[in-house]
């Protein structure tokens, strides 16, 4: 399984929906310093279920938004090995439902 997409919005200094498309051949992330790469990066901490948001996570132009923001999605692509264990897991929990 490898990550394949992330939409964020409202994190940090990443104020409307963005679209990071991952590309399996990049090992970087390069930009101009003050212009997000590590807010991206940190987003990325939300992958985790134990790493919360906070109220500093919040983009200060988005306070209105609190309820739903911030938002971090994450899409991921499974290679056929990760599609059949998940086909045999699901096998095993049906058979004991």
């Amino acid at each position: 399984m490898r990550l394949a997409k992330a939409h964020i919005e409202g994190y940090r200094s990443i104020r409307d929906t963005m679209e990071f498309v991952v590309d399996p051949r990049v090992t970087v992330v390069l930009g101009a310093n003050d212009h997000g790469k590590t807010n991206l990066i940190e987003a990325f901490l939300h992958l985790n279920d134990s790493q919360s948001f906070e109220a500093d996570h919040l983009n200060w132009d988005r306070g209105d938004d609190s309820v739903t923001l911030p938002y971090v999605r994450f899409e991921f692509l499974l290679d056929e090995p990760d599609k059949t264990d998940l086909a045999r897991l699901n096998a095993a929990h049906t058979a004991l439902e």
